[in-house]
């Protein structure tokens, strides 16, 4: 073990938190970093409103249920109009507010998928570095040049 230079080590830590975070984050971060930041927040609100959809007909069925289990209820008498009224109220609030929740939340995630990434290519290129000659050390860094790739 002691055969090892500092650059070794130092190519070997770096080697081992770029593994790390590409179990952990790598193939979800790239998949998002390929949305752009309006795309990424409409296809997560998405599933928040269809969450808080759900969650609003389960409790719209059971609000539904305990007002028709009453025996006293009068069903010729029932403003029904009334009451789907103030389903349909309640149902866009709700959608307002998965909305509201989901365009924070998103909007927090992708901050921190792009913060990840920052780092991820930052030891990229600290990698590069320990890894090229001393001759080419003037070449662009590997995140400059996997950008311009992406617009050829």
């Amino acid at each position: 073990m002691n055969n090892l230079d500092e650059k070794q080590i130092e190519k070997i830590k770096i080697m081992a938190q770029l593994a790390i975070y590409d179990k952990t984050f790598g193939e979800d971060d790239k998949k998002a970093n390929d949305l752009y930041y309006r795309d990424y927040i409409y296809r997560k609100n998405f599933n928040y409103r269809l969450a808080f959809s759900i969650g609003y007909l389960m409790i719209a069925a059971f609000y539904t249920l305990t007002i028709f289990m009453v025996p006293d209820i009068d069903l010729y008498n029932f403003d029904f109009i009334g009451f789907g009224r103030d389903l349909a109220i309640g149902a866009g609030v709700f959608l307002l507010i998965a909305t509201l929740i989901g365009t924070v939340a998103s909007s927090n995630d992708y901050k921190k998928i792009k913060y990840r990434l920052k780092g991820y290519f930052t030891l990229m290129n600290k990698l590069e570095e320990l890894d090229t000659p001393k001759k080419i050390k003037n070449r662009k860094p590997l995140a400059a040049r996997q950008k311009r790739e992406e617009f050829n």
